[in-house]
């Protein structure tokens, strides 16, 4: 099974001119770590059920 950052690049050639999208934080986290997502699109619920996972955690991304 490939990571993500094999498994996105993938993604992006196979899908040539046209965009991918991912969801979920862990999924987010991974790739902003990577440097392999270009745009970032947040959908904030003001319901939360559960405890959650932080997007922008103790990890330092810088966003350019």
């Amino acid at each position: 099974m490939p990571d993500v950052a094999t498994a996105m690049r993938e993604a992006k050639a196979a899908a040539g001119d046209k965009d991918v999208m991912v969801h979920g934080a862990g999924l987010a986290q991974s790739l902003l770590r990577e440097g392999l997502l270009d745009e970032l699109e947040i959908h904030l619920v003001p319901v939360m059920l559960g405890d959650g996972r932080r997007l922008f955690g103790a990890d330092r991304i810088e966003l350019s």
